[in-house]
């Protein structure tokens, strides 16, 4: 959801930004004045005033993605990859670049046709014993129509959905605001762990 990483590497491709964060981590000024020589003040201004995080995590992405998502069985998805959600690029320039997967699925045979298939059923945590009931059922329901039911994961409403699609032998996707690294809450994590070997857990 970094909408200046995302101008920044749109205006300059991304080995070229990444170069343009390292100058500009020696010379902000500099930096500065030549992208909005290229770009424009916009999103030069932009860019420096995003810059100071993305520099303190510059050696924390030094380790390679690919193997840390596989140390907990994920894999990384980028743009352009046959199980990317084409529908993200409606984000704009927040749109990610990178997601993880947990899956036991074959990711490029069956992850596109579920994210567009997927209906997105969300609600509160602290849920009535009605609203569950509701949202397990819609989960079921929706299932029973071919749709893959997408939730976030967390307690309430969110289990119910998940809950919902995979007694009714469905698919259900489960987006985690947090990694996919630790499964959280952990008081989910058997629904999680269910949602894995029958869906997916991305984040």
């Amino acid at each position: 959801g970094d909408a200046a990483a995302g101008a920044l590497v749109a205006h300059l491709g991304a080995r070229q930004a990444l170069a343009w964060v390292h100058s500009a981590g020696q010379d902000p000024s500099a930096a500065g004045l030549d992208l909005a020589a290229s770009a424009g003040p916009d999103l030069a201004r932009a860019s420096l005033a995003a810059h100071e995080r993305w520099w303190r995590r510059r050696d924390s992405a030094q380790a390679p993605h690919v193997e840390r998502a596989r140390a907990v069985g994920a894999r990384v998805i980028t743009r352009g990859h046959d199980a990317w959600p084409s529908c993200l690029a409606d984000l704009g320039p927040s749109e990610p670049f990178a997601l993880y997967v947990r899956s036991a699925r074959d990711l490029e045979q069956w992850l596109p046709r579920a994210w567009e298939n997927s209906v997105a059923l969300v609600g509160a945590r602290a849920a009535s014993s009605y609203g569950t009931y509701l949202a397990h059922r819609l989960g079921a329901d929706l299932s029973g129509y071919g749709r893959a039911v997408m939730s976030g994961g967390a307690f309430g409403v969110d289990a119910a959905a998940h809950r919902g699609a995979l007694d009714a032998g469905g698919e259900t996707i489960a987006m985690m605001a947090g990694g996919v690294d630790r499964l959280y809450p952990a008081g989910n994590a058997e629904l999680l762990d269910s949602v894995i070997a029958n869906g997916a857990v991305s984040s």
